[in-house]
């Protein structure tokens, strides 16, 4: 009875939960990066558990925010207006959560793309300078010490992957195509799982999510011969008119959504 009375929409409507909901994500953004500087510092002083404590809260915070942006599900959809459009709180809200999803790939993918090191010697000394600057402002995998069995710089770069292939097809879809709302909730089903390891809790929600848009890429970059880029833009545009849609973005989030991809490009080389 308790969970029902706190579902959105029992109490407040779908407008007021949306502001509410857009303000905890833009406070979370806030919060990522210093909270993953504190679990480098447990971790480069040789105390898991401790490291582990503050990631399991962090791994369910990052995941509530993708859970709101990306799973459709009873309490999502009264997010819309009686009349069953989109007010600009659930704007907001989507821009704020495209926003956090900019900052999780900065933040769990590395500075240097791979072989942008050549010396190893020096490399080793950069992660080491990068690691004992405690600086809230930045926070990459350069920045995490190695030597914790659950919280590993492969780890995160997996979340960081699957998330920026998230913003890819945001952007070249202009939404989200339809993920298999049955598979996310079966995934959430063992608890178990992410008492043991928490990066799971995030990446049962942005892998579907990815994989639902690399097996459209998948089958338009067959057809594309690779001669003009804007044939290819194109493709995409008559593929997101056969797809079925979780969401369309709308033009300020979808604006968001390019500056997010081009700012990624400029300050992680990897992708």
């Amino acid at each position: 009875a308790s969970a029902h009375c706190t579902s959105p929409g029992n109490f407040t409507n779908a407008r007021s939960d949306g502001a509410v909901a857009s303000r905890a994500i833009l406070s979370a953004s806030a919060a990522l990066r210093p909270a993953l500087w504190h679990v480098a510092d447990r971790i480069g002083s040789a105390d898991d558990a401790g490291a582990l404590r503050l990631y399991r809260p962090l791994a369910r915070m990052i995941a509530g925010v993708c859970r709101r942006l990306f799973v459709q599900d009873d309490a999502s959809t009264l997010r819309q207006d009686p009349d069953g459009s989109l007010g600009p709180e659930v704007d907001a809200l989507r821009s704020a959560s495209v926003k956090f999803l900019e900052i999780v790939v900065a933040c769990f993918s590395p500075k240097e793309p791979p072989g942008g090191e050549k010396d190893g010697a020096a490399r080793q000394k950069k992660e080491k300078k990068a690691s004992s600057a405690l600086s809230y402002d930045d926070f990459a995998l350069e920045n995490l010490p190695t030597g914790h069995p659950v919280i590993t710089k492969e780890a995160l770069e997996e979340i960081g992957s699957f998330a920026f292939v998230t913003l890819r097809g945001l952007t070249l879809m202009g939404g989200q195509i339809k993920v298999d709302t049955d598979l996310l909730l079966m995934s959430e089903m063992d608890e178990g799982r992410y008492t043991a390891n928490p990066t799971l809790m995030v990446l049962d929600i942005v892998k579907p999510a990815a994989l639902a848009f690399l097996e459209v890429e998948a089958v338009e970059m067959e057809k594309y011969d690779g001669s003009d880029m804007n044939e290819l833009v194109k493709q995409f545009a008559v593929a997101r008119s056969t797809q079925e849609m979780d969401f369309a973005l709308s033009q300020k989030t979808y604006a968001l959504t390019i500056n997010a991809v081009s700012m990624l490009a400029t300050r992680r080389p990897t992708y």
